[in-house]
């Protein structure tokens, strides 16, 4: 895939400023945090603390942004949203990081979902987040290989539409 990489870096540096890749702490597996390293999305920027949430159509995403995003993944939380899970979220950590979910196919147009809720962090906090850890808590609770494997099917059925 290191041709298709090369063809991204050089679609995102002609099409906004700034670096290639967006680097943040972020949490796995077990609770651990790593640093993520990703194709940048957005303008390049100092992030507003209350700017964590991306909503559709939001103008921060670039044009190769747009279509990146599309792709469906489990996207690791930031440590400030890890704080906040109650106890019975804690058992999502067990999943990790970068592979699909459930979550991930019903919640792929998040931004969009998020767009309709007032500004903040607080939709995503009160709604979104506890809606991805009761289907995430659902996919550790049933777990089989079966079940993993139909996931996958829907993940790049997903991803095709």
């Amino acid at each position: 895939l290191g041709w298709l990489f090369i063809i991204l870096a050089a679609l995102i540096k002609l099409d906004s400023p700034g670096p290639v890749f967006f680097r943040q702490r972020r949490v796995t597996q077990f609770g651990r945090e790593f640093r993520i390293v990703k194709f940048r999305t957005m303008t390049h920027r100092p992030a507003d603390p209350g700017d964590q949430i991306t909503r559709g159509n939001d103008p921060r995403v670039t044009k190769v942004g747009a279509v990146l995003r599309r792709f469906v993944g489990t996207r690791p939380e930031v440590p400030e949203y890890v704080q906040q899970y109650t106890p019975q979220m804690r058992a999502t950590l067990l999943l990790p990081a970068g592979v699909t979910s459930t979550a991930s196919i019903e919640f792929k147009d998040e931004a969009e979902i998020l767009a309709a809720a007032p500004p903040g962090q607080d939709a995503y906090l009160t709604q979104v987040l506890p809606a991805k850890m009761r289907l995430n808590l659902r996919d550790v609770q049933n777990f089989s290989i079966g079940r993993d494997l139909s996931i996958a099917l829907r993940t790049v059925l997903a991803v095709a539409r």
